[in-house]
C-alpha cells in the first residue's frame, strides 16, 4: 500500500472516528452530508490493512472488496491536512465512480447496526463531479484563501437540507427521513 495514502487515511480514521460520533446520536442515524472527494481506494491499497479487516468486520463480503470501495472525502475545506477539514472515509457499496474533487452526499450510518455495512458512512451518490464549475453546488464561503468552508448546493434549501450554524462544524445537512417504526 502507498505509504503517503496509508498516512493519509489513518488520519482521517482518527478524525472519522470524533465526527462519526458526534453525528451518530440516535436522531442523526441516516442523515445526509454533503463533502469533497480527496481520495478513492484501490483494492491493492486497502489489501491486509486495518481498513480491509474492518469492511469485513462489518459484513462486507471479500468479492465485494473492489477498487473504489472505499472513499476519503472532506466535509470542511480545506485545511493542509486531513484531521483538521473534517475528513471520514466511506463504505462505497455501489461503487459510484467518484473521483477526488467530486462533491458527494453521505449517509450516517446505524451505530445500533454492530457489525453490518448498515452501521458504516455510506456514499450514497455525487452531487457534481469535478471538473463541473458552472454546477449547482460549491465550496462556501467562495473565498479559497478561507479554510473552514462548506459544501452547498443552489437546491438544498427547497429539498428540506438544513443549514447548520456552528463555529466548529458549520454547513448544511439533511435529516433522516421519518420512516413507521423509527
Amino acid at each position: 500500500m502507498n505509504s503517503l495514502f496509508h498516512a493519509f487515511l489513518t488520519a482521517v480514521l482518527c478524525l472519522g472516528s470524533v465526527v462519526a460520533g458526534a453525528a451518530k446520536k440516535p436522531d442523526e442515524t441516516g442523515f445526509l452530508f454533503a463533502a469533497g472527494v480527496v481520495q478513492v481506494a484501490t483494492r491493492a491499497e486497502l489489501e491486509g490493512t486495518s481498513y480491509h479487516r474492518d469492511l469485513l468486520a462489518h459484513g462486507v463480503a471479500e468479492a465485494s472488496i473492489v477498487d473504489g470501495i472505499l472513499v476519503v472525502a472532506r466535509l470542511l475545506c480545506c485545511r493542509d491536512n486531513a484531521k483538521s477539514s473534517g475528513a471520514v472515509y466511506l463504505y462505497n457499496p455501489l461503487a459510484i465512480q467518484v473521483a477526488p474533487g467530486d462533491i458527494i452526499e453521505l449517509r450516517v450510518g446505524d451505530s445500533k447496526a454492530k457489525g453490518t455495512p448498515e452501521e458504516l458512512f455510506v456514499v450514497t451518490r455525487i452531487l457534481q463531479l469535478a471538473d463541473q464549475n458552472d454546477g449547482p453546488c460549491r465550496w462556501d464561503p467562495p473565498d479559497p484563501r478561507l479554510w473552514l468552508r462548506f459544501v452547498v448546493c443552489d437546491w438544498m434549501p427547497a429539498e428540506g437540507w438544513v443549514k447548520r450554524d456552528s463555529k466548529l462544524f458549520p454547513g448544511w445537512y439533511k435529516p433522516a427521513e421519518i420512516t413507521p417504526g423509527n
